[in-house]
């Protein structure tokens, strides 16, 4: 069975600094999602993102990859998204909605299309892979 990881969406929604402009406020700036080199930075583990919609990608040495759907600056990343030990032709949908707000930026995310045995693995895979990490590196 596929499902909605909507009780994810509320575990996954971090908060974190953007970029500082003295002139400007807080603006999402989510580089460290799409840029090569940043995700390599913040991850440790070797990246490569394109950088336009139709685009592949793939994360953490190739474990993670799939192709880049929508891409609105400072607002949304939509991305297919599969693990290297799922079937062939098993794909789920990753969205990332931004959010400026007075103390940073807002990531929301919604991972969709996961199979149900899949579900605790990946909430957690997020945390410890993504989110805790891009915390500390924004934090330098």
């Amino acid at each position: 069975m596929v499902r909605r990881t909507t009780s994810a969406i509320e575990l996954l929604t971090v908060s974190f600094l953007s970029c500082r402009d003295a002139e400007q406020p807080m603006v999402p700036r989510p580089r460290g999602l799409v840029d090569s080199s940043q995700h390599a930075k913040f991850t440790g583990a070797p990246a490569e993102i394109g950088a336009r919609v139709g685009e592949a990608w793939s994360a953490y040495g190739g474990k993670i990859s799939g192709r880049n759907i929508e891409l609105v600056d400072a607002a949304r990343i939509v991305q297919t998204w599969r693990a290297g030990n799922w079937p062939e032709g098993v794909h789920s949908i990753v969205r990332f909605e931004l959010k400026a707000e007075r103390d940073g930026t807002k990531v929301l995310l919604d991972h969709d299309a996961l199979a149900d045995d899949q579900v605790p693995h990946i909430d957690g895979g997020w945390e410890k892979m993504y989110w805790e990490p891009l915390r500390k590196y924004l934090a330098v």
